[in-house]
């Protein structure tokens, strides 16, 4: 993905048509080099043609070879981009596993691999000079030998001519078949992009104007999962599998399960990042298939587990289109517990490093959360929002959700069960399928089920806790 969007890219802005001039230029040059050289010295034609036949089979020859080891090559090329890529995103992980060695060892056998084909262009281009200057040669000593032979009819300055025209020709000739071969191995980058642009599913509409709905939309934050299905990709199989469950407006809902239960898949699915199989989602009985994404994703909050920042300032990062006053952006510093930091550092026209790095995980969580704030929604998600943070932030969270969400629709993704045992309902999922759907009361009140195994997992001392919060 990277190699498409930068060199690739580049490829067709600027070194393409770089290359299509230097084509033209080129192709005119050698025919009015040509034409003059013939109309001074007609005998010239007997040379030029049988040598030009074997250019024309030496350019298709070598066209046909270097097309297919630039694709190659550039195949090749795109995916050591990548794994260097994943590789410094994943630097720490390597250093904390010790295993920086291998990528090491990894990513210089993607090099070698890549230079088998670099190493063939690249011979492959001086296999047809080498051959391209002695066919130069030949029709220039032919070129002499005639001349020599009809000294008689052709004067010495016209000889000059055709001869110096000849040396330019043998010149141009070369540089011209390695700039058409230029021209089609970069026809590759466009061969690339047009795959991206036929072949790859694209996301469902931005935007459909036939079908926006009315602002005030979503009024209640009533959800409805109906007979949902979804798979990643068509040749996987389903991750959510026939799931039917009903949200109550203001209802905080608990989504809890074994890691790759579906959890995770489900608010994907709430946020459309995936094509549904099957089913259909209803959000204040508004079918979110029927609607763009933008009026789907910007009615409902989300504080995600891994927090996303962007280079730039605290008002940029806290409302990025300007919607909100100056009086709103302190109100929600000030719930959050971020006003006096904000303040030390400047304002709210502070920088924000990229991704965050100049603040703690902790300080990064709480400005997703005054972003869920901001927007007032009336559905928001946490997607395990609290399993990195300090407990200090946890419980500031929980306190937003309780006290600044009380009137919002809230679905959680729970990492410490004690932070939603006392909900309305419990959602678990087992193999993307939904196991159990109930009050933490009646779910705990059964021994035999999955949330009640859940908590006693967590210890004795713990699950007594558990079970006192959810009212047992």
């Amino acid at each position: 993905m990277a190699f498409r969007f930068s060199r690739d890219v580049d490829t067709l802005d600027n070194v393409l048509w770089t290359t299509i001039y230097e084509c033209l230029i080129t192709v005119v040059t050698i025919m009015g080099s040509i034409i003059l050289t013939i109309v001074v010295f007609p005998w010239l034609m007997l040379a030029v043609v049988p040598v030009f036949v074997i250019y024309y089979a030496l350019a298709l020859y070598y066209r046909t070879t270097s097309r297919e080891v630039k694709r190659l090559d550039s195949n090749l090329r795109s995916h050591l981009y990548a794994f260097f890529s994943e590789c410094l995103t994943g630097l720490g992980t390597l250093k904390a596993y010790n295993v920086v060695h291998r990528a090491i060892r990894k990513n210089e056998y993607r090099i070698d691999l890549n230079n088998r084909p670099y190493y063939l262009f690249q011979v492959g281009g001086r296999w047809l000079s080498i051959r391209i200057n002695t066919l130069g040669a030949i029709l220039t000593f032919s070129t002499v030998v005639m001349i020599v032979a009809t000294r008689n009819t052709i004067n010495p300055a016209s000889a000059g001519l055709v001869l110096s025209y000849l040396a330019r020709i043998s010149g141009d000739l070369n540089w011209g078949v390695q700039r058409l071969s230029m021209l089609e191995n970069n026809m590759n980058s466009a061969e690339r992009m047009v795959h991206y642009m036929k072949n790859l599913v694209q996301e469902r509409a931005v935007e459909k104007p036939e079908t926006k709905p009315d602002p005030s939309w979503p009024a209640q934050g009533q959800i409805s999962f109906q007979n949902v299905s979804m798979r990643y990709r068509p040749e996987l199989p389903r991750v959510l599998r026939e799931i039917s469950f009903e949200i109550a407006a203001g209802h905080k809902i608990g989504v809890v399960g074994r890691t790759g239960a579906g959890k995770s898949s489900l608010i994907q699915a709430l946020f459309l990042l995936c094509e549904l199989d099957k089913g259909q989602i209803l959000l204040d009985g508004v079918d979110t298939q029927d609607i763009g994404t933008a009026d789907l994703r910007s009615h409902i909050a989300i504080i995600p587990q891994d927090p996303v920042l962007f280079q730039g300032t605290f008002r940029y990062n806290l409302d990025p289109l300007g919607r909100y006053s100056e009086q709103e952006l302190w109100q929600v510093l000030e719930t959050s517990d971020l006003k006096a930091y904000v303040v030390q550092e400047g304002g709210l026209d502070a920088m924000v490093a990229a991704q965050g790095e100049n603040l703690s995980v902790g300080q990064r969580q709480l400005v997703c959360l005054s972003r869920a704030l901001l927007a007032k929604s009336k559905v928001v998600v946490l997607d395990e929002a609290t399993a990195s943070v300090d407990m200090a932030t946890d419980a500031l969270i929980q306190k937003a959700v309780r006290i600044d969400f009380a009137a919002a629709t809230v679905v959680t993704i729970a990492h410490r069960l004690n932070t939603i045992v006392d909900y309305d309902r419990i959602l678990v999922m087992d193999q993307g399928q939904l196991a159990e759907y109930d009050t933490p009361r009646n779910l705990l009140g059964n021994p035999d089920s999955l949330f009640s195994r859940m908590v006693d997992e967590t210890g004795a001392q713990n699950a007594t806790h558990l079970r006192s919060l959810a009212g047992i």
